[in-house]
């Protein structure tokens, strides 16, 4: 599998009509960040899709997260023809976005792709990332918090970057990474 190129940004989905198509514990996981992420979330099963059921209304997204390769295929195709964003698990060939893998805590979120080449490396470094962030206790959420305010209270300008980049300048994260060949 060769990389393709993938421009990460943060997608807000705020009342967004969204179509999963799957069930399962990967599934689940996705209707999880789409609710994390406040869309207006449909969900229909496999066995809908295939008796031919489709939607009539619009959609922002589309994910495909089944079992079923040639199925995520055709849902994706089906959502590219009607001019919307599609994802079809593990096919990044048949997808127009990612889910990176994301270590989070609070507000912070911490994305980790390898534009579908390596998602099992991706998702180990989430898992180290995750407990780092657990292990940084509070601290983080403290720093979190005052860079939040700071933004909200401060008019933008050189005095606003000094005070933002200070603060944030009290984190750093430790270590190395560690490859066993």
């Amino acid at each position: 599998m060769t990389s393709r190129p993938a421009l990460s940004l943060s997608l807000y989905l705020r009342d967004r009509a969204v179509l999963l198509v799957g069930t399962g514990p990967g599934a689940d996981e996705r209707l999880d960040r789409l609710r994390d992420g406040d869309a207006n979330v449909k969900r229909m099963t496999e066995e809908r899709w295939q008796e031919g059921a489709r939607p009539t209304e619009k959609y922002f997204l589309v994910v495909a997260h089944s079992s079923v390769d040639a199925l995520n295929a055709e849902v994706a195709t089906w959502a590219q023809e009607h001019a919307t964003l599609s994802y079809a698990h593990d096919q990044p060939a048949f997808s127009d976005f990612a889910f990176p893998a994301l270590a989070k805590r609070g507000a912070l979120r911490i994305a980790i792709s390898t534009q579908g080449v390596a998602p099992a490396l991706a998702a180990r470094l989430r898992r180290e990332l995750d407990a780092k962030l657990a292990a940084s206790g509070s601290g983080i959420d403290t720093i979190v918090a005052e860079l939040e305010r700071v933004r909200r209270e401060f008019p933008r300008g050189q005095d606003r970057m000094k005070i933002l980049s200070a603060l944030a300048a009290k984190v750093r994260l430790v270590g190395e990474f560690e490859i066993k060949l």
